[in-house]
């Protein structure tokens, strides 16, 4: 956004990109200073009572949290490397040329996922603000707050994320403009949305998974959703009928699929129903 911004604004192509990477990080560089500076008044202001802890009980304890999250990471990296070949490969199964393949990809994740990704600010906002709550709330016992923060999540999610999905499908032309002058990054925007609505959801159940201690459920989870959506996306992929319409099934589902897993982990954890109520005995 920043790019098209100062783009549009006489900038040459890369005066604008140099420009949108100084702001980027002089803004990171504002976000350290003020958390850091937080940091260190709560740190002066609140006195903790002191508590002996074995160094080994500490070191386990770090373990359980960093290895799984290192583990997630290292996963998407390699996951997100292997994607463009991936879907390039299924398409030229498919009987597509290789620049062809490649500009469909582009079309792809250069101007649909850009465009579907934007309101996710407002779900990693929600994120944040939920592992703290929930993993307080689920230390203590207190599950009815959990399950409060889980539909306040649900809802807030719904009151957002609906309509701006729905805006990404109506004017899906105009917006891929701004970007590439094609209409084929138009239909994939409008077949991607089940893909942008469900990514909403995974990440604030991704927070309560967190919270609730459940890192190693979450890694599990994108292992498995990662092997039934790449094995899609190929094979459906390379069908020369479906092509780009097969490699778009399989992303829906497999995010589909993440959602279904992390929410019915929630409910299995906290002893509820799917509608976060008591199961009956």
């Amino acid at each position: 956004c920043l790019f098209l911004f100062f783009h549009w604004y006489s900038f040459d192509i890369e005066t604008a990109v140099l420009i949108a990477i100084g702001v980027i990080v002089a803004s990171d560089l504002v976000v350290f200073i003020y958390l850091y500076s937080q940091y260190v008044m709560a740190k002066n202001a609140v006195h903790v009572r002191s508590v002996e802890l074995r160094g080994i009980d500490v070191r386990k304890r770090l373990l359980a949290v960093s290895i799984p999250t290192t583990g997630m990471r290292i996963f998407h990296a390699i996951a997100n490397a292997i994607e463009p070949f991936l879907i390039k490969g299924a398409l030229i199964a498919a009987g597509i040329s290789g620049t062809l393949a490649v500009d469909h990809y582009g079309m792809l994740a250069g101007v649909a996922m850009s465009i579907g990704f934007f309101p996710a600010f407002i779900a990693h906002s929600i994120m944040i603000v939920m592992i703290p709550n929930v993993s307080e709330a689920y230390a203590l016992g207190q599950y009815d707050l959990v399950k409060k923060r889980v539909r306040q999540a649900i809802l807030i999610t719904f009151g957002y994320g609906v309509p701006a999905v729905m805006v990404m499908y109506y004017f899906a032309y105009p917006l891929t403009q701004l970007f590439f002058d094609s209409p084929q990054a138009a239909v994939y925007l409008q077949l991607l949305w089940p893909y942008f609505l469900c990514h909403l959801f995974v990440m604030p159940f991704q927070a309560c998974l967190i919270g609730m201690g459940l890192i190693k459920d979450v890694f599990l989870h994108n292992i498995w959703v990662h092997v039934v959506s790449f094995s899609m996306v190929y094979f459906l992929g390379s069908i020369e009928s479906l092509n780009m319409m097969g490699v778009i099934l399989g992303m829906n589902t497999g995010m589909l699929l993440l959602t279904v897993l992390h929410y019915a982990t929630i409910c299995k954890e906290l002893g509820v129903s799917i509608f976060l109520r008591m199961k009956k005995a």
